[in-house]
């Protein structure tokens, strides 16, 4: 049910495949979530976590132990959650990412000025309540 894994432990699975010298691939995953080296996932033994650390988190799906490991900030989550759908929207409308290439330097910088100017003003108006 690897599908079903919170996003922090799939992200953390994926990072100790990279480490252990697989490219990143979360596909590895859904087709056997206890994939190892030779699948293309990682070996449980080789990670600082430990063997059984891993098949608590991933076979017995204890997320609990995971999150007592590695706990996350509400606040950054909510930020982060934020962004994506920020990005999303922005690609909606634009029919781009930011990793486009057609813009200086100097015509980012003019957006991100006229983005903080939006953000005086809507303060402006705050505080003026």
């Amino acid at each position: 049910m690897f599908n079903k894994f919170p996003t922090e432990v799939i992200n953390k699975m994926i990072e100790m495949q990279v480490e252990q010298g697989n490219p990143a691939n979360a596909k590895v995953f859904e087709e056997a979530e206890d994939a190892d080296f030779k699948e293309g996932g990682f070996d449980w033994e080789n990670t600082p976590d430990g063997f059984y650390f891993w098949q608590n988190v991933i076979e017995d799906e204890n997320f609990d132990l995971f999150f007592s490991k590695y706990p996350t900030d509400s606040i950054v989550e909510a930020v982060r959650k934020d962004l994506l759908d920020r990005s999303k929207i922005g690609i909606k409308k634009y029919g781009c990412t930011l990793d486009r290439t057609d813009l200086t330097e100097d015509q980012w910088i003019q957006h991100a000025y006229e983005e903080a100017l939006d953000l005086c003003l809507y303060l402006k108006k705050i505080l003026n309540k």
